[in-house]
């Protein structure tokens, strides 16, 4: 069953992409910059997941991953939020985090061969401020492309509290069922796609421009 999820995701992961590079021309910024993100999300655990077949260590990959998220994400909500002092607070944001993450591996190269969390909180805190700063905007404002913010949202809250999870379990000592954190990563995962899914689709019938 979990291999039949997993595949699905790869699936509408797929789909995602190719729909959003349809209406690519059509789009204003945010939307290519969120299509760009998406894209390179999908290479990334392409590239994963060839390497877990192949038995090779891609522990390197969430870096990676994370980082390459902050990055996209940072740009996409410096694009959709108002107010000058928000837009400066996240380039300034997004210039120390980096800073900090590079002088990490700089210092302790290792790390870049092992599990960082405090890494993944670095790189996914901000976006969840971000996020829920923009559907306050919302709120009295045109709700466009509401799922590309919410989507983040949920999946980056769900996301860092697995990892959480797993990080107190491990100090503490306590067995749990392995695949716990596989089906509720899986889990995670689909309801993101799907919930972007659903905001591709509006853009194809309403051709928004943003």
């Amino acid at each position: 069953m979990y291999q039949i999820l997993d595949l699905f995701h790869y699936v509408i992961h797929l789909i995602n992409i190719v729909l959003l590079f349809r209406v690519y021309r059509s789009q204003g910024y945010s939307v290519k910059v969120f299509t760009w993100y998406i894209f390179a999300m999908g290479i990334t655990q392409l590239w994963a997941t060839i390497l877990s077949k192949m038995h090779s260590n891609n522990l390197y990959l969430s870096h990676v991953y994370f980082i390459t998220q902050f990055v996209f994400l940072s740009n996409y909500f410096y694009t959709v939020l108002s107010g000058s002092k928000i837009k400066k607070g996240i380039r300034f944001t997004t210039f120390i985090l980096l800073g900090i993450i590079g002088f990490q591996y700089v210092r302790f190269p290792d790390m870049f061969w092992e599990f960082n969390l405090v890494e993944i909180y670095l790189m996914s805190m901000p976006i969840i401020v971000y996020a829920t700063m923009h559907l306050y905007q919302m709120l009295d404002q045109p709700k466009v492309n509401y799922n590309f913010t919410l989507g983040p949202l949920i999946y980056l809250i769900g996301s860092m509290s697995l990892f959480l999870f797993n990080f107190l379990m491990t100090q503490l000592h306590i067995k749990y069922p392995a695949d716990v954190i596989m089906w509720f990563n899986i889990i995670l995962f689909l309801g993101y796609h799907l919930i972007l899914f659903i905001q591709i689709i509006r853009l194809k019938k309403t051709n928004t421009c943003n």
